[in-house]
């Protein structure tokens, strides 16, 4: 019997979808050592590197880098890189030395994480969530997905809430949602990573329109509390990043939960899943009484292949088969 392959995971540390994806591909008969994409766990260091002040941070991201090449003696038959926004071309191409193929993965747009283009040319096969991204640098596009803990019966009528949110508070998500909610039982919470970013937000970058410290949590939800706030809600919204074009997490976890989703983002009606009684779109012009109808209208069950498409396993599946044998 012959050794598993072996795969470098190399992910952000972000409400445990890194140990997910981790789980997916020994699933799919990897071994996986993961580590976390960014060397900085606090809140100061993450935003040097949002804000490209590569200057001071060059330096740890090297030094993090090499810790983990020297931490093993061996051989990966894939280095398997999401969202990258740290790691460099020349770390890449470093760790080539010990990596046989090379994938990345993003979950972001290059509009928000641009030195991430400059990975392009080192990858054997790159991805993107967003179809605009993927269209402009002609890489590939694959959508998101959903991770088991998130399968659940359909709506019966015992929900709590007629429309749930919860994400973090970026953009005008915090007017947008209330306006959305405005008449319906609902329940909504807004995730910041700390007080220092939720300032930077509010008054040098002028997001979060109408939101008061008091209506942001700086500690997140846990997974669990999250899936029993989407089980309880017959409607999930989603409100789009003004500069991605890709369907955000929630929005495929709608698919697992069987919810109905209200979203911003118009390229929802693009995909395979979409149908006007399961989802809506919206814009800034919020019509309470679309909406009332809208959660009126029965939510229909989609066909058998759309949740198997955008399963876990089966997403690592399609994109560790994309990777080219030879070369």
């Amino acid at each position: 019997m012959s050794e598993p392959k072996k795969c470098l995971l190399i992910c952000p540390s972000f409400f445990s979808y890194d140990s997910e994806i981790k789980n997916a591909i020994e699933r799919n008969g990897y071994t996986v050592r993961l580590y976390d994409e960014r060397p900085f766990r606090g809140v100061v260091g993450k935003s040097l590197v949002r804000l490209g002040l590569s200057i001071l941070t060059n330096s740890a991201i090297k030094k993090y880098y090499k810790e983990i090449y020297d931490s093993t003696d061996e051989h990966y038959d894939l280095l398997f890189i999401i969202n990258p926004e740290c790691i460099t071309p020349d770390i890449v191409s470093y760790f080539k030395k010990k990596c046989e193929k090379v994938i990345v993965y993003m979950w972001d747009s290059f509009e928000n994480k641009i030195n991430s283009v400059k990975l392009i040319p080192c990858a054997d096969v790159f991805f993107t969530f967003d179809p605009h991204d993927a269209h402009n640098y002609n890489i590939k596009f694959k959508p998101l997905f959903y991770v088991p803990d998130y399968i659940c019966d359909p709506i019966d009528g015992s929900e709590s809430y007629e429309v749930s949110f919860v994400g973090t508070a970026h953009s005008s998500r915090f007017k947008l949602v209330n306006d959305i909610a405005q008449g319906h039982s609902c329940f909504t919470f807004f995730y910041c990573p700390g007080k220092i970013v939720f300032f930077m937000k509010k008054f040098f970058f002028k997001e979060l329109s109408g939101m008061k410290q008091n209506d942001v949590s700086f500690v997140p939800l846990n997974r669990k509390d999250v899936i029993n706030i989407l089980k309880s809600s017959k409607a999930i919204i989603d409100i789009a990043h003004p500069k991605q074009q890709g369907l955000t997490m929630r929005t495929i976890e709608s698919i697992a939960c069987q919810r109905k989703l209200i979203t911003t983002n118009k390229n929802a009606q693009n995909y395979d899943f979409f149908s006007k009684s399961n989802v809506l779109i919206v814009d800034t012009d919020i019509n309470n009484q679309v909406i009332s109808e809208f959660l009126n209208l029965d939510h229909v069950a989609l066909p058998a292949e759309i949740y198997t498409k955008y399963f876990i396993d089966n997403w690592v599946r399609d994109i560790i088969e994309e990777v080219p044998e030879h070369g």
